[in-house]
């Protein structure tokens, strides 16, 4: 959704819409090794802006009607740059920032539509209010909303985890994968390092006397594209807070 356009009392733009269609050959997955990111391109995209209602007024014409706006070439891209955030509880969790935001509108592949009350010079004169005035607002929004909106949401959904996911049927059983290291994004890998605790919140959460060991990321001699490494302090959590919060129950016969 855009934002009303409004130039003056007597001339504006009402009830904007855009709408987005992609070809999925044309969403390219890549890195930025450099911003430790992970960006997502999507080129050669078409658009469709509508909008309810428009009035324009000049000296003694006004004219009022709706329209459509085609654009079939945008190109969209955007990075997702991986930090840490610390909560306000002290526990950290991942977070991410956006970088490589690229929002482009060819202005010269722009078909317009108009209905309604209209003077001669009209449709001449609102071409090149649009792709001055308006595409501009477009990609404004659009880049405001990639730049800004997106990683807050994200940030915001991951801060309230508090670093734990619930074990599912186990009401009160939890893993802890609080992140005190920021993902690290490599040309051949996506690599991320988790505290992997689980506990029970009737007892509380605690760690075992051994040490954390220190881990690998990725084995480069595997040819598996998806590695997990899990120390032996998580194994034992695993096991011991299972025993407070579930049961183990059987059956010995003997001779």
């Amino acid at each position: 959704m855009i934002p009303d356009i409004n130039v003056d009392s007597k001339t504006y733009l009402h009830g904007n819409h855009v709408h987005v269609n992609q070809d999925s050959s044309n969403v390219l997955l890549d890195v930025d090794v450099a911003n430790n990111a992970v960006t997502l391109n999507m080129n050669s995209l078409t658009a469709n802006f509508y909008t309810d209602s428009f009035r324009a007024h000049e000296w003694i014409f006004v004219a009022t009607g709706h329209l459509e706006v085609d654009m079939d070439t945008v190109n969209i891209g955007m990075g997702l740059s991986f930090e840490t955030q610390t909560l306000a509880d002290g526990r950290v969790v991942p977070a991410v920032k956006a970088v490589d935001v690229n929002v482009d509108i060819n202005r010269n592949d722009i078909d317009i539509k108009i209905w309604g009350n209209i003077w001669t010079d009209f449709a001449s004169a609102f071409e090149i209010f649009f792709k001055s005035t308006v595409v501009g607002l477009i990609q404004d929004t659009i880049t405001d909303t990639l730049t800004t909106t997106v990683p807050a949401f994200l940030n915001s959904e991951l801060a309230s985890t508090d670093g734990s996911l619930t074990v599912p049927t186990f009401g009160h059983w939890f893993l802890d994968w609080t992140t005190p290291e920021a993902a690290i994004v490599t040309s051949t890998s996506f690599e991320l390092g988790a505290k992997g605790i689980m506990w029970d919140d009737i007892k509380g959460e605690a760690e075992w006397a051994t040490d954390f060991a220190d881990m690998a990321y990725k084995n480069t001699t595997e040819a598996a594209g998806f590695q997990v490494f899990l120390s032996d302090v998580s194994v034992d959590s695993l096991m011991g807070s299972y025993l407070e919060v579930g049961s183990i129950a059987g059956t010995l016969i003997g001779d």
